[in-house]
């Protein structure tokens, strides 16, 4: 028989593989040296400044949303 997975145990592998896709494409290499460029600007950015600030707002809120589920199941400990 398997063993099946806990809800706590759901919730971490899938937050886990949300932060792997959010953070693997910026710290691959080809993907950032052919992302790093000054040209377009995307607002007030370069693009390559954009895609890290947006990198790093995905992660804030995928912690803030983890943080929130655990909080409200009382599995925080």
């Amino acid at each position: 028989m398997g063993n099946k997975l806990s809800r706590k145990s759901k919730t971490r592998l899938g937050f886990a593989i949300y932060f792997v896709v959010v953070i693997v494409p910026i710290l691959a290499l080809p993907t950032l040296n052919r992302l790093n460029t000054a040209e377009p600007f995307v607002g007030p950015f370069p693009r390559i400044i954009f895609l890290m600030l947006l990198d790093y707002l995905l992660v804030c809120a995928g912690l803030f949303a983890l943080y929130e589920i655990e909080s409200r199941r009382g599995d925080l400990l």
